[in-house]
């Protein structure tokens, strides 16, 4: 008898897409993979038993079908309010008809192809989480990272929700570029809308999104419970990311305001 024939991973040949089973011990019993629905539940209830499920049992799909319905119903819930705004735009800058309908065919399109963006941005996440885990966790897996990261993203769902919701009915006024770029900025629910005030303070929690904090703290819970690190090391890594992912969201948006157009 070979006692030595568990020891090393193992992967389930019959798993679907994105979804592999890892036995990492023959000392340590391999928990039944959850099934999506409990994945969803739980994430929002117990998320620790899902991140521990996931050690061993990967699994971004389950996450990538939820947003790919969520992300893609909000866009074309906004699609309308959104072609407003394009509308008022075309006609500060004077653009022909046809090109203006054109530009609302191309938005109505990348509404459908709102979830690659999903995939996109996990990966970047997975890869910084991963770069920074090299030096600062017990234990890195991107493979794991990548369905931590896809799982603790789910919160943010909501937001994209609640802002197609909120512009729902209502037709933006643009009378100058500034009017355009406040329309298309998402709605979010921020501390403020919850404990408002004013000074510096109310400034900051202006820009805290309440469902992007539930995120990073599922992040942490997912680093902690999902490659099995010190919840301090792993909290001490996703603030790292988060102000890593921070400046990157301020450099696009510099760029954005390059891209201004001439005259507005």
């Amino acid at each position: 008898m070979d006692d030595n024939r568990d020891s090393a991973p193992r992967t389930d040949a019959g798993d679907s897409a994105g979804v592999s089973t890892h036995v990492n011990s023959r000392f340590e019993d391999v928990p039944k993979k959850m099934g999506m629905g409990e994945k969803i539940l739980n994430i929002f209830i117990e998320p620790s038993s899902v991140f521990k499920n996931l050690y061993y049992h990967n699994d971004w799909l389950t996450p990538f079908l939820v947003g790919a319905v969520l992300s893609i119903g909000a866009a074309l819930l906004a699609a309308p309010y959104m072609a407003e705004a394009q509308k008022g735009l075309y006609s500060l800058m004077n653009v022909p008809s046809q090109a203006e309908k054109v530009g609302e065919i191309t938005m109505y399109v990348s509404s459908l192809l709102t979830p690659l963006n999903l995939l996109f941005w996990w990966l970047i996440a997975a890869a910084i989480i991963f770069v920074l885990g090299t030096f600062m966790l017990d234990r890195v897996d991107f493979v794991k990272l990548y369905s931590i990261v896809a799982f603790a993203s789910m919160p943010t769902f909501f937001t994209a929700l609640l802002n197609a919701i909120y512009k729902l009915g209502q037709i933006p006024a643009v009378s100058s570029y500034d009017d355009y770029m406040d329309a298309v900025m998402p709605w979010t629910l921020s501390l403020a809308r919850i404990f408002p005030g004013e000074g510096t303070l109310y400034s900051v929690m202006s820009v805290v999104d309440v469902f992007a904090l539930w995120s990073y703290w599922l992040l942490v819970l997912g680093v902690t419970y999902g490659l099995r690190n010190k919840q301090f090391n792993a909290a001490a890594v996703v603030v790292i990311y988060v102000v890593i992912m921070l400046t990157i969201a301020a450099g696009l948006f510099a760029l954005g305001n390059l891209a201004r157009p001439a005259g507005l």
